[in-house]
């Protein structure tokens, strides 16, 4: 997370970044870090309709969702009343995204039809009625019976893992025209996840044995991708294990051999780990 936040303040010099977090004792030079647990409140009235439905647990799911009500809260409460962003925690910008994306009247972006993982706002009002109609789909019997049968047909009745989350609802409410698909902006590449490049690739209408994430570091790119550049890059689920081969902030030779020694060490337990399980089973 430390090398999220410290990208993402160098590239957003102007702007004022915040942390909201439970851990007040965390600390990161030109951070803003602010309690959590004062902007609960739209957050628990939304657990009240909140019904689970995927393979996940219950409180990953949850905050999934309740993330949302929570920045709905600080930002109406701190009179933000300018375009703002939300990225997750996972995340590597590499531009100033203020500057990059023009929403264009849209309310929100999202990335590849339903990826909150870079989320700009135009306005505390774009974020109230993204919130309004996540609680609509819940507190509505209609509507929530909707989002029942599309967990039974699409994944109790295939046996498929997953299920309905908060990018199911981010889902629907682009495809009612709300949001801005930022996956597809001309120059930029804006991933889905770190793990999806090949099917990234095809799907904007390149070759996937080309395109390849040293191109865009190197000092001497690929004559075809030297008009796109890196817009940020989403490290999903075990590519967490992989962010500081691409993080380029402050300290990044210092954060890089830390990332290396973690995965030297971490590859080290598993695989002392799965002897030792195989000595016990063939004892």
């Amino acid at each position: 997370m430390k090398l999220s936040l410290n990208q993402a303040i160098k590239h957003h010099p102007e702007s004022n970044c915040v942390l909201l977090t439970d851990c007040p004792t965390f600390k990161l030079k030109g951070l803003q870090i602010v309690d959590i647990n004062k902007y609960t409140k739209s957050a628990n009235e939304f657990s009240r309709y909140y019904k689970h439905m995927s393979s996940n647990s219950f409180k990953f799911e949850l905050i999934c969702f309740q993330r949302w009500f929570i920045l709905k809260d600080f930002v109406n409460n701190n009179n933000v009343n300018e375009t703002f962003m939300y990225l997750d925690s996972d995340v590597l910008v590499y531009q100033d995204l203020f500057n990059v994306i023009d929403l264009e009247g849209y309310k929100m972006t999202v990335t590849k039809g339903y990826g909150p993982q870079y989320s700009i706002f135009k306005n505390p009002s774009s974020l109230n009625h993204f919130c309004d109609f996540i609680l609509n789909n819940y507190a509505n019997k209609e509507k929530r019976n909707i989002l029942i049968d599309n967990y039974k047909i699409n994944f109790l009745d295939k046996n498929i893992k997953g299920g309905i989350c908060d990018m199911t609802l981010l889902g629907l409410y682009n495809f009612e025209g709300n949001c801005k698909d930022i996956f597809r902006i001309s120059n930029y590449y804006f991933n889905s996840t770190l793990s999806n490049i090949r099917k990234d690739a095809k799907d904007l209408g390149y070759s996937a044995d080309d395109f390849n994430l040293q191109n865009f570091f190197s000092n001497s790119p690929c004559p075809k991708w030297k008009d796109i550049k890196i817009g940020a890059l989403h490290f999903q689920g075990s590519s967490k294990a992989q962010i500081h081969c691409y993080y380029k902030g402050r300290n990044k030779y210092c954060y890089y051999m830390i990332g290396e020694l973690y995965l030297f060490l971490n590859t080290f337990k598993r695989r002392l780990k799965s002897k030792v399980n195989r000595f016990k089973f063939f004892n």
